[in-house]
């Protein structure tokens, strides 16, 4: 199948005695999709902030080692990625350059793990995400997940200890196949929490669970907006250009002689709200005003 790749030069010349001389930043996307490029548009306007001068040089082909080689004689000092694919071809590839990466989902869980790597992850802490439903639905008590138990253990583990310290139940279904997901009216729980797994998150199955929760009078709190459109109640999103602006800070102070371990992986510190009113009204959740005012996005009137 086909890759695409686009590799960006950023030529930087910092006027600060801190970094003297030329600096080279080689940039890789996994895709050319909206998502990364408001992340890239964040990342410049954090380097812009610095008085880097940016050259933009783009290419766009089909094999990663023509993109490889071109880094290669680039010579870069860092390697910025965007997406999982980037990321893992820079490992590969290139073992002595830094590499930060942006719009990663569950970097851990991928095994991006390397001295020389660290970046900006997609990741919403899960006591951001139950905090904000318990906000919108104060009487959640049963919160149920449905996961792969090879993929998404790890991303588990963290929630029973968020629904511990918040006082709710974190009622678990794990799966190994897709034949195991549980019907929602047979399940225990009066909220449905969905994460990125990819046995779960397919769109056969979503449709049938968010269909079978609003039979139930079950809220969803999907992964996106596009899951609050098609039928969950809420969504809590990344605010893309700021994951591209803490890519762009991370960078930076690599560039200044900072190690990957005093660069953690950050987790997002923007988020986005998403509501669906209609599906709120059919199950009887009256939202506050305030949360509506300050969602980013709402479905439905109110």
């Amino acid at each position: 199948m086909k890759i695409l790749l686009t590799l960006f030069l950023l030529l930087s010349i910092f006027s600060s005695p801190l970094l003297a001389r030329q600096k080279v930043i080689s940039v890789l996307k996994s895709k050319d999709v909206i998502p990364y490029n408001d992340a890239l548009k964040g990342v410049r306007e954090e380097l812009n902030e610095e008085e880097i001068k940016l050259g933009v040089i783009e290419y766009e082909i089909a094999k990663s080692e023509e993109v490889v080689n071109e880094i290669k004689t680039r010579n870069p000092d860092l390697i910025l990625t965007f997406g999982l694919q980037a990321t893992q071809l820079a490992m590969a590839n290139f073992k002595k350059i830094p590499i930060v990466f942006s719009m990663v989902l569950d970097p851990e869980g991928e095994g991006l793990k390397a001295e020389r790597l660290t970046g900006a992850s997609l990741d919403i802490p899960v006591k951001t995400q139950f905090g904000e439903l318990k906000a919108i639905i104060p009487k959640a008590r049963k919160i149920g997940v449905i996961y792969n138990l090879k993929e998404n253990e790890h991303i588990i583990e963290r929630a029973r200890q968020a629904a511990k310290d918040m006082g709710v139940i974190l009622k678990e279904y794990p799966i190994n196949s897709i034949k195991e997901i549980p019907k929602v009216e047979e399940m225990d729980i009066d909220t449905l929490w969905l994460i990125p797994d990819t046995m779960v998150c397919q769109r056969a199955v979503i449709r049938h669970i968010l269909l079978s929760s609003l039979k139930r009078r079950i809220p969803v709190m999907g992964i996106s907006p596009a899951y609050v459109k098609a039928g969950a109640l809420m969504a809590l999103s990344c605010d893309y250009e700021d994951i591209g602006r803490q890519s762009g800070e991370i960078a930076l102070m690599m560039l200044k002689g900072e190690s990957s371990s005093d660069s953690a992986a950050t987790v997002p510190r923007k988020t986005k709200l998403s509501l669906n009113l209609t599906v709120a009204d059919r199950l009887g959740i009256n939202i506050p005003k305030k949360i509506i005012k300050e969602a980013d996005e709402v479905f439905g009137k109110w």
